[in-house]
């Protein structure tokens, strides 16, 4: 389906709106103890958790859609080289959209004017990290030029929505995290696998896109 960004963006607004796939998408690709053999993420931590929000953002390059993900770089302190979707802490003063756009833009260049937010896809709480994920969707009604800030990012990836829709770039490895064994679920599109956090997002935004028929 060829759509011109008005039409994509108001599709997406209308569809977020709605009910949304949540933790049953979410978990599709979360990590779990092989000993368990379920999803921990749901586990509360002590203390307030701390607020961030990415930016999950739709883009369409020669009629094919994609999306917008980063490499972290190994300056940060945390998640180095893993891939992720631009974001960060929400500054008091913001609100998640206002701070999705700020990240996007300070990582990879994108202009906040260039982007049309549709809605917010459902909040995950990481509780290893104690944090709060809002996702903000947007639809890019440019064409973008994305440049990283190599403090932050190493390398800006555009992959294709169909290399995530399908089943055939999903796989599972064993990851030793924090001293116990997990199964983790991951995409292959990239020498660095596609897990986590970032993994479960892209998981209910995939969902999302399927229901839209786009």
């Amino acid at each position: 389906m060829n759509l011109n960004p008005n039409e994509l963006s108001q599709i997406l607004k209308d569809r977020l709106s709605g009910f949304l796939p949540g933790f049953d998408a979410q978990k599709k690709m979360a990590p779990y103890p092989k000993s368990s053999g379920s999803p921990d993420y749901r586990e509360q931590t002590g203390g307030e958790l701390r607020k961030n929000a990415v930016l999950v953002l739709l883009l369409q390059e020669e009629n094919r859609l994609k999306t917008l993900l980063t490499i972290r770089s190994d300056k940060m302190p945390t998640h180095k080289g893993q891939i992720s979707f631009p974001g960060g802490g929400i500054e008091p003063d913001e609100t998640p959209e206002q701070a999705a756009l700020r990240e996007a833009y300070e990582e990879t260049g994108v202009n906040p004017y260039h982007v049309e937010i549709c809605g917010r896809l459902s909040e995950l709480h990481v509780a290893v990290s104690g944090n709060l994920i809002i996702p903000v969707v947007g639809v890019a009604n440019t064409e973008l030029y994305p440049v990283p800030d190599y403090n932050e990012v190493t390398e800006i990836l555009t992959p294709d929505i169909g290399s995530l829709i399908g089943p055939e770039n999903r796989n599972v490895q064993t990851r030793n995290l924090r001293g116990v064994d997990y199964s983790v679920p991951f995409w292959d599109i990239h020498d660095t696998p596609l897990w986590g956090a970032t993994a479960m997002i892209m998981s209910e935004f995939t969902e999302v896109l399927k229901s839209c028929r786009i």
